[in-house]
């Protein structure tokens, strides 16, 4: 499952380096626009992969 992130303001895909830490602010490379930390956009994404998990499981596929 793709669990990519995009700017709220431009929709640009964003984009981190692979030793960020949760703490650190990831910021939207196109328009400067906070998306938060890296840590709240890590847990966001594990939450949505859960929930999708849970829908097949329940019958609701993957759409």
């Amino acid at each position: 499952m793709d669990a990519s992130a995009y700017c709220g303001r431009c929709r640009t895909r964003l984009e981190w380096p692979d030793d960020i830490a949760d703490s650190d602010e990831v910021v939207c490379p196109s328009c400067g626009e906070s998306a938060g930390t890296f840590g709240s956009l890590r847990h966001d994404a594990e939450q949505a992969v859960l929930d999708k998990i849970n829908g097949v499981i329940e019958g609701r596929g993957l759409k």
